[in-house]
């Protein structure tokens, strides 16, 4: 057995399909976070997230690259390096492939995020 050990407890009036999530998120290697009350404090992370995060996570779980991701927020391609790396250590994940796992778990939708961002078009002079 690893050196895991207990952080926290869910009691018995938790609700068996958040005992579920609990097990799948630490399978994952993740930490979970629980209230008081045993219920599940966002377990994705979710909450978490500014907006530019969720964004690039979106993007990520897409398959952008850094590139794309930087032209499409129009931000610098250090300050995706850095958003990455904090996405990285926030979910406790060595790889992109991982994060793109994340995302699609989320549900997060890189269609919104770049329609969202789109700069707009110009329109034709009469």
């Amino acid at each position: 057995m690893s050196g895991a050990q207990a952080v926290g407890v869910l009691t018995k009036a938790t609700d068996p399909g958040e005992i579920a999530e609990v097990i799948r998120v630490a399978q994952r290697g993740h930490r979970v976070i629980t209230r008081v009350d045993g219920t599940l404090d966002d377990p994705t992370g979710m909450r978490r997230l500014t907006t530019r995060e969720r964004d690039t996570l979106a993007l990520i779980g897409d398959g952008d690259t850094n590139a794309a991701i930087a032209a499409t927020l129009l931000v610098s391609f250090s300050t995706v390096k850095l958003t990455v790396g904090r996405l990285l250590n926030l979910y406790g994940v060595p790889t992109r492939g991982q994060l793109a796992q994340q995302a699609m778990l989320m549900g997060l939708d890189a269609t919104a995020v770049r329609h969202r961002h789109a700069r707009p078009t110009a329109r034709p002079q009469r």
